[in-house]
């Protein structure tokens, strides 16, 4: 599902204009992100916490010539999804609950 769609859906469920929902669905992922980038981590119940993970520097090695390749540190954003949420995964899918 793209942002485009997720703008159609909220305009079409609220009522009210696309114009609206596009400005609601982008204010809303501009504010997590600037929580991210601003505290580190931002933790939103029922469904997620969003945080920042660092990435140490490792040694890899490039496939074509086979050389090694110094990879420089650097920072990652990583999601870990709420149990909540996994459980409507889960019952979604038709998983067996564990």
């Amino acid at each position: 599902m793209t942002k485009k769609q997720i703008v159609r859906r909220l305009a079409g469920e609220m009522d009210i204009s696309q114009a609206l929902a596009y400005q609601m669905v982008q204010g809303t992922l501009d504010l997590i992100a600037d929580c991210v980038i601003e505290h580190g981590r931002i933790e939103l119940r029922n469904f997620g916490v969003f945080a920042i993970k660092r990435r140490a520097a490792r040694q890899a090695r490039n496939p074509r010539t086979n050389e090694p390749v110094q990879i420089p540190p650097r920072s990652a954003i990583v999601f870990q999804p709420s149990h909540t949420l996994l459980e409507r995964l889960h019952r979604a899918a038709g998983d067996v609950a564990s």
